[in-house]
């Protein structure tokens, strides 16, 4: 378990894996690096729901991506914080709402 006021956070840092995963995709990552990526990721949900507190096995996920893959220390600041959660989803009902406006 993630406790609850950080979830959100939790939620964001996946958010930000998995975009940069799907930038890698679509830039010609290697396979094994998207492997690689997608083997931390998918473990992450469990960690979030999990009855017992995992924040250090999903801040160790985080660690060990942003180790291998620079990009990834961002997730560690998503994780990290809260704040910058907040700008974040602003930013993506900015988005969302101009992709609205063009319909």
């Amino acid at each position: 378990m993630i406790a609850p006021p950080r979830q959100k956070s939790a939620l964001a840092a996946l958010h930000h894996v998995l975009v940069i995963a799907r930038n890698m995709a679509g830039g010609g990552a290697a396979v094994s690096d998207l492997e690689f990526i997608l083997e931390w990721a998918h473990v992450m949900p469990s960690y979030i729901q999990s009855p017992f507190d995992q924040t250090d096995q999903f801040q160790n996920a985080l660690t060990v991506l942003a180790e291998r893959f620079p990009d990834f220390a961002g997730s560690i600041c998503a994780f990290d914080n809260v704040e910058a959660i907040e700008v974040t989803e602003r930013r993506q009902l900015a988005a969302m709402a101009r992709i609205d406006a063009g319909r």
